[in-house]
């Protein structure tokens, strides 16, 4: 199968809302107690590692996209995976 060139979609409504989620994140860990919390804010590490793969990826063909998509459905699977963690030390 050829790579074709397909539209580009507009990439702001993600990246706002990525951005929008980790200050709320950040502001949380700063609210909140402090015992119990992890020392390493990892959801906030792999927001942020989110947060570059949305900036500078920019697929034009189906398997640029394939690939970015993949990528991206594991740092949601880490997100959810630390999300869980930090859950399990709050409680």
């Amino acid at each position: 199968m050829a790579d074709e060139l397909l539209p580009s979609e507009s990439r702001w409504p993600p990246i706002i809302a990525v951005v929008l989620f980790m200050a709320l994140n950040v502001a949380l860990r700063i609210w909140l107690p402090r015992e119990g919390a992890s020392r390493v804010p990892l959801v906030v590490i792999i927001e942020a590692i989110f947060l570059v793969a949305l900036i500078t990826g920019n697929p034009t063909g189906v398997t640029e996209r394939r690939r970015l998509r993949r990528f991206a459905l594991v740092l949601v699977g880490l997100l959810v995976a630390g999300a869980l963690w930090e859950t399990t030390l709050l409680v």
